[in-house]
């Protein structure tokens, strides 16, 4: 189970970010089975409740060993969960990335970049990290306009592949500490 210390809630102008729980559950498996979210979070493939029950549980065990994992993304004194964004190891080998999914009522509103913005800033502050990675799938122009407005920078590409789970080719960036407190610095 996370301790408060390494599994922080987060606070923005307008949004609270809890580390999710065994609460969430529930409204996390409904969220990531909305066809706009799960398209290229998952692929198109829908989840069952194991599924988000190990995702919770392996989230939990990340805040206690490395500082960061996933949170729910709500606005303050709100039941309703907006979506999620925080870190999840994803491929193989393992990469520590950035995700971020948010409900399609809330598209367009900016939700999921003030949330990701408040998990970097955990990631390089609290969490103590030098780089953040992430990924998307290369016609998800929404989730490749967020990375660039987070500032992120393009690494490398790669194609599809049955054995990495992923039917579309997947672009990966980069954001570095400097990198970063240069955006901020900067408005």
């Amino acid at each position: 189970m996370a301790t408060p210390d390494r599994a922080p809630t987060l606070r923005t102008e307008r949004l609270e970010l809890v580390p999710i729980g065994p609460a969430d559950q529930s409204p996390l498996l409904g969220l990531l089975n909305l066809e706009d979210v799960r398209r290229y979070l998952l692929d198109g493939d829908p989840v069952d409740a194991e599924w988000v029950a190990s995702v919770i549980e392996t989230s939990q065990g990340d805040f206690e060993e490395k500082g960061l994992g996933l949170w729910g993304i709500r606005e303050p004194r709100a039941a309703d969960l907006l979506g999620i964004t925080g870190f999840m190891s994803v491929y193989d080998p393992p990469v520590e990335e950035l995700i971020y999914a948010v409900h399609p009522d809330v598209f367009g509103r900016g939700i999921a970049g003030e949330a990701a913005s408040a998990a970097i800033d955990h990631a390089f502050g609290p969490a103590g990290r030098r780089e953040v990675r992430a990924s998307t799938d290369a016609p998800n122009e929404a989730s490749l306009a967020l990375m660039q407005r987070l500032g992120f920078e393009e690494s490398h590409r790669e194609p599809a592949s049955e054995a990495q789970g992923t039917c579309w080719e997947q672009v990966h960036a980069v954001l570095d500490l400097r990198g970063w407190q240069a955006r901020k610095n900067s408005g």
